[in-house]
């Protein structure tokens, strides 16, 4: 049973070393704030960790022991320095308990305890026993003052009885700024262990729009131009991306394993300016409906707990990435373009200048000695519009035996276009028909999605017209 020693409106009968709070409540000892704790070490049902002080650092804050590094969530870790230094309690049970007492309100074996250390190296534990029956409080006592049994309230179990984990901040990157994060140099996303895209940012003369901010292109698959507006709504996730909460903090290969980080199936690797790299191993969508995920930013020790929609754009599809028109340079950054539409094989060599007003020009020749010169080659500027107007239909979804046989097929090409780069290199592209309307895409042999077969026969039309002089359109379906 509970025994109230005090009467209403009686001062506090208070045992050495007890202190009087408000409410005629009786304080475990005098309260200690933030600024005189030197440590808070805590035994609970999940194990045992410590807050202690890093003197190292400018403002002296407080770390996990063992984990520098880690970041607290401060309203956590503020509600445990409120527990631990202000024991006010609902009422004193006794003061004069005996073992018998101790084991009867499970003190003996206390289920928790903390230990704070002061900044004057005064030393307090605090035991915490059985749960009252009623369910609104925990039995306590002060490790040395074995003759008092009191009762704190349920508040700590939002702190003294919390494991270790919540505490900690899940986040998973951090240092990229919400004004300039669509300048991440190079982001890839590989799904077990393989490449699935990897995205680079462009250099300014591969702008395809001069007023662009940003522009990047896909380094995998190679060859093609990215979804800049899919691909920057996903980076902008990664300027505080964070888990829901923190479920392990260590550094135990089996418990990542157990959340599916340890041999993750999906790993996101990006750079961000001279300094930001980082990792972030991700699982497949649990049965429990989340993701989990850990990364370098604490140095893979913290596994976070994270929503579907945190890591959706994981079961994206390739073409969600990949820009409805696939095929898009700069025509400055273009060297040479060699096109066989099977009918008419032509070499397009561009030669790039600027004229006494420092304006660029352009003329096209042919190794057959046709030729236009910058007052004419506007023809050839919408017969280039023709190829960059390739539009991308989707998946081709062919099995690896289909693609094999139709890449071998030479009837089956209806088209390629070879781009020669001021850089040195080159990219094929070829159209093989696959059924009436669809034409397989291939970039130097490799490739996965379908453009309509139409674009590809007037390809083959305007490059007659170019050739003979004919105006092009290059918006006409014919």
């Amino acid at each position: 049973p509970i025994v109230n020693e005090q009467d209403e409106g009686t001062s506090l009968d208070l045992v050495d070393g007890e202190a009087e709070g408000p409410n005629g409540r009786y304080l475990m000892f005098p309260q200690i704030e933030r600024d005189g704790i030197e440590s808070i070490r805590i035994r609970n049902s999940s194990g045992e960790f410590a807050f202690v002080r890093d003197h190292s650092s400018e403002n002296n804050s407080f770390i996990i022991e063992g984990f520098k590094g880690i970041s607290l969530i401060d309203e956590k870790f503020s509600a445990a320095v409120v527990s631990s230094g202000y024991t006010l309690t609902r009422e004193r049970v006794t003061r004069e308990a005996t073992k018998e007492d101790f084991e009867r309100y499970g003190l003996t074996e206390p289920q928790a305890s903390w230990t704070l250390t002061a900044t004057d190296n005064t030393v307090y534990t605090v035991l915490v026993g059985d749960r009252l029956v009623s369910g609104d409080g925990y039995y306590a006592a002060l490790e040395g003052r074995d003759e008092c049994i009191y009762v704190l309230s349920t508040t700590i179990e939002n702190s003294i009885l919390q494991p270790v984990e919540a505490f900690v901040s899940p986040m998973l990157c951090a240092g990229m700024s919400q004004e300039s994060y669509y300048l991440a140099d190079s982001f890839t996303i590989l799904h077990d262990g393989e490449v699935f895209v990897s995205v680079k940012q462009c250099t300014k003369d591969e702008f395809t729009n001069p007023e662009s901010q940003a522009e990047t292109k896909l380094i995998f698959p190679e060859g093609y131009k990215t979804d800049d507006s899919f691909y920057f709504n996903i980076l902008s996730q990664f300027v505080s991306l964070s888990g829901e909460e923190a479920v392990y903090l260590g550094n135990d290969d089996s418990v990542g394993a157990q959340y599916g980080v340890g041999n993750p199936y999906y790993t996101i690797y990006f750079t961000y300016g001279d300094n930001i790299e980082y990792y972030i191993f991700v699982s497949e969508l649990q049965d429990d409906g989340y993701y989990y995920a850990v990364s370098n930013l604490y140095n893979y020790q913290v596994i976070a707990r994270c929503s579907s929609d945190t890591f959706s754009f994981l079961e994206s599809d390739l073409t969600d990435w990949v820009d409805d028109y696939p095929i898009m340079y700069n025509i400055t950054y273009v060297d040479k373009i060699s096109v066989d539409t099977g009918s008419t094989a032509v070499n397009f060599t561009l030669n790039h200048g600027t004229d006494a007003s420092g304006n660029a020009t352009l003329t096209v020749e042919t190794d057959d000695g046709f030729s236009l010169s910058n007052d004419e080659v506007y023809n050839f500027r919408q017969y280039y519009k023709v190829i960059l107007s390739i539009q991308l239909g989707g998946n081709a979804d062919l099995s690896d035996e289909e693609f094999d046989k139709l890449t071998s097929d030479d009837s089956a090409l209806m088209s390629s276009i070879t781009f020669y780069l001021k850089d040195g290199t080159s990219l094929k592209y070829e159209f093989r028909r696959y059924s009436t309307r669809r034409a397989l895409l291939t970039c130097d042999g490799k490739g996965e999605f379908y453009v309509l077969a139409d674009w590809i026969e007037k390809l083959t039309r305007d490059t007659e017209r170019l050739l003979r002089g004919i105006d092009i359109d290059p918006y006409a379906k014919t």
